[in-house]
């Protein structure tokens, strides 16, 4: 780890070897969702302290509106996971998703995937380049947990034209 003025540098293979809890926290970090809270991709709580996530509404600026290249062009860039739970998303009949379907898509709990949500905003601003861009809108639903207080699901939603996209891209 090397630290500058600028800024606080890890290497992609020293953050891999960090425990999941301590790398999805650094994800989130990055991503300017430090404590769960704010909108898009990484504010879906984790656990029943951190707050649920309130972005804008769908017709917002930042509400990523992928075209079929856009999606092309995501889905080239994504990592295994990211990919796992793009096609998940995609395969739902509508623009509407289950976390609970990611996470299985994924091969973890649904409390497990802030770094996925984090991977997911960070490529659609590459995509788009527009650094508030954001995946998934979380429409307002209440995230569910399970007896023992730890998050299970929530729907989620993408726009209409990038669910269409997704779709095409991946040839569903």
């Amino acid at each position: 780890m090397t630290t500058s003025t600028d800024g606080l540098f890890i290497s992609s293979a020293t953050l891999m070897r960090m425990p999941d809890d301590v790398r999805e926290t650094i994800l989130a970090f990055v991503v300017g969702h430090r404590d769960g809270s704010g909108g898009g991709d990484a504010g879906t709580p984790t656990s029943p302290g951190h707050a649920h996530p309130q972005p804008g509404t769908p017709d917002d600026d930042g509400f990523a509106d992928l075209t079929p290249r856009h999606a092309r062009r995501y889905i080239a860039g994504c990592g295994e996971k990211t990919r796992a739970a793009i096609e998940a998303i995609a395969r739902s009949d509508t623009r509407y998703f289950q976390v609970s379907d990611v996470a299985a898509a994924v091969g973890c709990a649904a409390h497990e995937l802030r770094g996925v949500w984090g991977g997911l905003t960070r490529r659609v601003k590459t995509v788009t380049g527009d650094a508030d861009a954001y995946l998934v809108y979380w429409d307002g639903s209440e995230p569910v947990f399970d007896d023992a207080g730890t998050y299970v699901d929530q729907r989620g939603e993408v726009t209409e034209l990038t669910h269409k996209s997704l779709r095409k891209a991946l040839g569903l």
